[in-house]
């Protein structure tokens, strides 16, 4: 059964919805109001046109309404689509949800500002905080992307990074974002939603995989009109368990995975897990059936050990590149616009030196490589050696073995 949105039919349109939908099909009015991050201001801009063309809506109501969901609890709440259609390009995905009868995508206006936060997340809290996100909460069925004209005119990224975790990816996305004319996507909820669901859903077709995944990943990157000339995503750290997914979404597209020392890795685990080192939902994708008869770090090592090993399994598929922490910050003009085809200009390097002087997290603070061989227990010892080791030395002899093993 493939993924088909069921037919949309408009719903009784209260004065407010009445002007979301005025303000979906006049997109300069949109753009206008989105830039407005004061509410009453946004209210005093709102109001007057809007009595102005006979939609008689109360301040009062508009005030409650731009209470909105800051923290974005509503994307995961039952509510039927808003319409049929994607939204244009000043709007991004939010999250994927359900309206009770299929999968549906909320929106948010972006009001012309690119994502240029560590993580994805972080890019939509600032958007969701804006009076006119609060106010649209615009939703559409998963299925329409699918479908969407200029999602289809969108190009393919220049590069995907995959990475071990906690191994300098946000560095190398941050670098990558600063090009000029570039976006950089890291770590998109919606498209780990995405990711999740095909690699669950077996009756979906293939090609209607694929085809669902190129669509995400344009409405991701989108960028503005022209002024977007490359595109790079980072992807969750999970997610080269999924490779084969993204190798027949986007077979001509190059790939990096980055990897660290195993215990500088496990070590950062230790001081702030992350969640793919919890026991839990995603434990069966590592194949660890039993995830709470172990010890936290054995848990934590045969996760990481079989994120390494999906991405060394695939090597030989092509378009791959794999990269230590250690050569970082020198190797992402050395080797990674390379790989990536991309011919940096002086102003490139400019732009990319003063993100690679700044701590890829923490702006405020300069970058400094984090100290290697960080205390830790015997029993981290014992689990790297068994389970992780073997994993990052294949890496490396890959690493050493060159960037590209077979050309797609």
């Amino acid at each position: 059964m493939g993924l088909q949105a069921h037919e949309w039919r408009e719903k009784a349109m209260t004065p407010l919805d009445t002007l979301r939908h005025a303000f979906m099909a006049d997109r300069a009015a949109a753009a206008e109001l989105a830039v407005i991050t004061d509410r009453e201001a946004f209210a005093d801009a709102l109001l007057s046109p809007a009595r102005g063309q006979g939609v008689p809506v109360a301040r009062e109501a508009l005030m409650a309404a731009l209470l909105g969901d800051p923290v974005g609890i509503e994307r995961y709440q039952v509510r039927p689509v808003d319409g049929a259609d994607c939204p244009g390009p000043d709007w991004l995905p939010v999250g994927v949800g359900h309206d009770g009868r299929q999968l549906t995508v909320e929106w948010a206006h972006f009001a012309g500002r690119l994502p240029c936060e560590s993580f994805y997340e972080d890019s939509l809290r600032r958007a969701r905080a804006r009076p006119f996100n609060r106010l649209m909460r615009w939703r559409t069925p998963l299925a329409a992307l699918l479908t969407a004209p200029r999602l289809a005119e969108v190009p393919p990224p220049d590069g995907f990074i995959f990475h071990m975790s906690r191994c300098g990816s946000t560095l190398v996305s941050q670098a990558l974002g600063a090009l000029p004319g570039s976006v950089s996507i890291s770590e998109a909820p919606p498209l780990d939603a995405v990711v999740q669901l095909v690699s669950g859903h077996l009756g979906l077709p293939p090609a209607e995989r694929a085809a669902l995944l190129r669509a995400m990943v344009a409405a991701l990157t989108c960028g503005r009109s022209g002024e977007t000339v490359r595109r790079f995503v980072k992807l969750d750290c999970w997610h080269s368990m999924s490779m084969p997914l993204f190798l027949e979404a986007f077979p001509d597209v190059p790939w990096l995975f980055l990897y660290r020392d195993p215990l500088a890795v496990m070590a950062s685990h230790a001081r702030m897990p992350g969640t793919q080192t919890l026991p839990g939902e995603l434990s069966a994708l590592f194949g660890i059936t039993d995830p709470f008869a172990m010890p936290g770090e054995e848990y934590t090592a045969r996760v990481l050990a079989a994120i390494c090993s999906a991405a060394a399994d695939h090597a030989s598929s092509g378009g791959g590149m794999f990269l230590d922490y250690k050569a970082l910050p020198e190797a992402i003009a050395e080797r990674v616009l390379p790989h990536f085809r991309v011919k940096a200009d002086a102003a490139d390097m400019a732009a990319m030196a003063k993100v690679l002087s700044q701590d890829s997290k923490v702006p405020s603070l300069p970058f400094a490589p984090e100290e290697r061989g960080r205390a830790v227990n015997a029993g981290v010892h014992r689990c790297v050696a068994a389970y992780l080791a073997p994993q990052v030395a294949r890496l490396a002899e890959l690493d050493a073995a060159g960037s590209t093993l077979k050309v797609r």
